[in-house]
């Protein structure tokens, strides 16, 4: 991602708020680095960014501030939960949000509660939209299942 730096003759302190503004059409995404500043040493700590979070599902890493003068996109913790499960006509429709925007899920099926999740199946993969929500449809099956849903870290 392209962003603009600002070069320092010597030394840099930081401080204050960052504001970060993204002009872009592009996303910011888990990997993401923004190089904000060249100094010859870097110091200090900002006493926030904002946005507080660069997305829904992602949180701001600092740990390079004060090495390179850059600060990073991380995944944050996620935790995607169903909001809705309806039946529509012959399908199943899971609804839900907690994710980040573009990561993968599998929606895992059993019959058996009491298993461990690695020997529950998957019934569907799929990506979260841009506010980390979700929308699967699924064929709907005679047997009675549990489900969960499982992030692709």
């Amino acid at each position: 991602m392209k962003n603009d730096t600002i070069q320092f003759a010597t030394n840099v302190v930081f401080g204050g708020y960052l504001i970060v503004s993204n002009v872009s059409q592009e996303i910011l995404t888990a990997g993401d680095r923004l190089r904000i500043a060249i100094a010859s040493r870097y110091g200090g700590q900002f006493a926030g960014i904002m946005p507080q979070f660069p997305g829904v599902g992602l949180v701001w890493d600092t740990s390079q501030l004060n090495i390179d003068g850059s600060i990073s996109v991380r995944l944050g913790v996620l935790r995607p939960t169903f909001t809705l499960v309806e039946l529509a006509g012959d399908e199943l429709v899971f609804s839900g949000l907690g994710g980040a925007a573009g990561y993968k899920f599998t929606i895992l099926g059993s019959t058996n509660l009491s298993l461990p999740l690695n020997e529950w199946k998957p019934i569907a993969t799929n990506s979260f939209d841009v506010e980390g929500k979700f929308e699967v449809r699924i064929p709907r099956d005679s047997a009675t299942q549990f489900f969960t849903i499982k992030v692709e870290y």
